[in-house]
């Protein structure tokens, strides 16, 4: 609702729930679907010009690297990990070869909010595990290098979604995204994806109520409310009458 009506902070911090996460066993399609409508919301609303967008992977996917992690200081840096730039400003088809760290993006946000002025973990009055102030490694480079402030701002570029297929047919309206609170006989759901014609629905939280007659799928396999659970990722069949959004179908995926 934010991101649509315009009110999002000057910071924001996306930690997606483990069925959105693309962590396994969580599948990787149900997380990539999740990024694509947060993204395709925040482009839709008025604050896309001024917005930067960093999408960043926890894990490097197992996979052999040959790159031996450099020595900073007692923590080190890791095994190099996937980013993306997202906004009317990045570079076009640009590469980034910097030594970069989660750090940058810190970095990045006390410059631009703090005028360059660094939260110490010696001071900064909570706890924090941090040996030093990492921001000011001289190997860590500068993300400000990833955008062009003089060129044209490049307009929204909206991606399709692929929703978790719902098996009934199609009676109503469809949403996807995922469950933010679970009553005795409702669920709450962020929207991320909707059907082609309830586009209106994108980005918005809606409480719906599950009646004895909703058939529930979990996984493929019928199932029932007590094992629907908060940060799962979920797909309906929606009716709107006077009383407000019942369910004809919900389709959840666990982890």
């Amino acid at each position: 609702m934010q991101a649509r009506s315009g009110r999002l902070p000057a910071v924001s911090w996306v930690d997606p729930a483990g069925a959105v996460s693309e962590h396994p066993p969580a599948r990787v399609s149900v997380g990539q679907n999740y990024v694509t409508g947060l993204i395709n919301t925040i482009m839709k609303g008025p604050n896309w010009r001024s917005t930067a967008i960093f999408i960043a992977w926890d894990d490097w996917g197992g996979f052999y690297d040959h790159v031996v992690p450099p020595s900073v200081d007692a923590n080190g840096y890791g095994l190099r990990v996937p980013g993306l730039v997202i906004s009317p400003y990045a570079r076009r088809g640009y590469v980034d070869h910097q030594t970069l760290s989660f750090d940058a993006y810190v970095k990045f946000i006390e410059d631009d909010f703090l005028h360059g002025r660094r939260i110490d973990p010696r001071t900064d009055g909570r706890p924090d595990p941090r040996p030093d102030v990492r921001e000011n490694a001289p190997i860590l480079g500068n993300l400000a290098s990833d955008f062009d402030f003089h060129q044209k701002p490049r307009p929204p570029l909206l991606l399709p979604q692929y929703p978790v297929p719902a098996t009934s047919p199609a009676t109503g309206m469809y949403i996807a995204g995922t469950i933010t609170k679970l009553g005795s006989d409702s669920l709450t759901v962020q929207v991320t994806t909707t059907g082609v014609h309830d586009t209106n629905l994108q980005g918005q939280t809606l409480t719906v109520t599950i009646t004895p007659k909703t058939t529930i799928l979990v996984n493929g396999q019928p199932g029932g409310p007590g094992q629907l659970q908060s940060g799962e990722a979920v797909s309906l069949r929606i009716v709107k009458d006077s009383g407000g959004y019942t369910a004809h179908q919900i389709s959840a995926t666990t982890s």
